[in-house]
């Protein structure tokens, strides 16, 4: 009976000890508002308990676990003071690199009031419980406050991701339409240009141009489900009808964005959880998913978001949005692309799991050539990633030179 009561008390610190390190992980970012206070407390008194029980080994196990969430929330507190107290034209200087999520719009009024982000994503947790008049007035009042033009950005494609439904309409897939009629695909395409517009959105992340590409291998795949959201599996015809979205939006001043370079229908991991690779040589990928996203991008100034895939044949140690080679000898060399690059989440687990964590893959991918780092779901992340990107830029870590030309492209961009 004995063992059996320290099995038990073992297994529920393991689960504690999971629990404060896990606390701080993107994946578990709807929980930490009230886990950073639940954990420490629960904590407290089990210590109480061991103690009057005096089981020291417990004890001390529970005073590690309450270590764990000061140690990461002292980590993140000091971020924040260290960002919010930095020096004002190196936080410019970086700031316009990115798209940030909220929570907080009071937090969010004094990052821009202080031009310390480039822009903000809009998701289904800012629209809850608010009218549209109060959405808008929102939207319109930050882009207002800002000295210079704020990207303002949602995940609005039809479908299954449709960020900002029902507040806007709740349009299906592009797939599911008849896509060789090109009055039907414009009416769907100036819905959205006219609805977003009118919202104070002018960055949409839409619309998808992987391949449509079933796998029964695809176990884990629970989030990216592209056989669901692409347009359809022969490059031409997605390259029309992401060429004719596309257009259309811009006339409403709304940017579409291609996704996801360098194509993920083919890949097993879902990159929201896992890192991930894609195996299919460049020969092959320029002959199929590398056709929308060319032709769309030499027939438009869409933006171009890079997934966070290694694609093996040219770089096998950073992920795409990271890599040089890919960015570099790809993207700007061979496809003479000027446009601007954004990455997919930086909150995403191939990113925060990797060897370089959130911290250098943000440093990497600017110093890469990327223009924009999104960080979208736990935008708490922001503070991590901007103080990282301080000290990288003043200990010349950072690429300046890079840094620079971005600026221009974003500059072009907003002007």
């Amino acid at each position: 009976m004995h063992r059996v009561k320290n099995i038990f008390h073992y297994s529920i610190l393991f689960i504690f000890l999971l629990g404060a390190y896990f606390l701080f992980h993107p994946l578990f970012f709807t929980l930490r508002e009230f886990g950073i206070i639940l954990v420490p407390l629960l904590s407290i008194i089990l210590l109480l308990f061991f103690l009057r029980e005096k089981n020291y080994k417990f004890v001390v196990g529970y005073m590690i676990v309450i270590g764990i969430v000061l140690f990461f929330e002292v980590q993140y507190l000091y971020d924040r003071y260290k960002v919010l107290n930095a020096n004002p034209q190196i936080l410019q200087h970086l700031s316009r690199h990115i798209i940030v999520g909220y929570n907080d719009v009071a937090e969010l009024e004094n990052l821009i009031d202080k031009s310390h982000i480039g822009g903000i994503f809009v998701s289904k947790n800012n629209i809850k419980d608010k009218s549209y008049d109060e959405v808008k007035e929102i939207l319109h009042k930050l882009q207002k406050q800002t000295k210079y033009h704020l990207f303002i950005a949602t995940d609005h494609e039809g479908g299954i991701v449709s960020k900002l439904s029902p507040m806007l309409s709740k349009l299906p897939a592009l797939s599911t339409l008849n896509l060789e009629d090109n009055v039907a695909l414009s009416n769907y395409a100036t819905i959205h240009a006219q609805e977003l517009s009118a919202l104070g959105i002018n960055v949409n992340f839409a619309p998808v141009v992987d391949l449509k590409y079933h796998n029964p291998d695809k176990k884990l795949y629970l989030h990216t489900q592209i056989e669901k959201r692409a347009i359809s599996s022969d490059p031409l015809v997605v390259s029309r009808v992401a060429t004719l979205y596309t257009k259309i939006l811009q006339e409403y001043q709304v940017q579409s964005t291609l996704k996801h370079f360098p194509g993920i229908a083919k890949v097993i991991n879902d990159t929201h959880h896992f890192s991930a690779t894609l195996d299919t040589p460049i020969e092959t990928l320029q002959k199929s998913d590398w056709i929308p996203f060319r032709t769309t991008l030499e027939d438009t100034n869409a933006f171009l978001m890079l997934s966070h895939v290694l694609l093996t044949s040219v770089d096998t140690i950073y992920p795409v949005s990271t890599s040089k080679k890919v960015i570099q000898s790809i993207i700007r060399e061979e496809w003479k692309h000027q446009g601007i690059l954004v990455t997919d989440d930086m909150s995403m687990g191939a990113i925060v799991n990797s060897d370089r964590g959130i911290c250098g893959s943000s440093i990497d991918s600017l110093s890469a050539g990327v223009d924009i780092l999104l960080i979208s779901y736990d935008f708490e992340k922001y503070y991590t990633v901007m103080s990282c990107l301080i000290d990288a830029y003043k200990n010349n870590i950072l690429d300046k030179e890079m840094l620079q030309i971005s600026d221009s492209r974003i500059h072009l961009e907003i002007h």
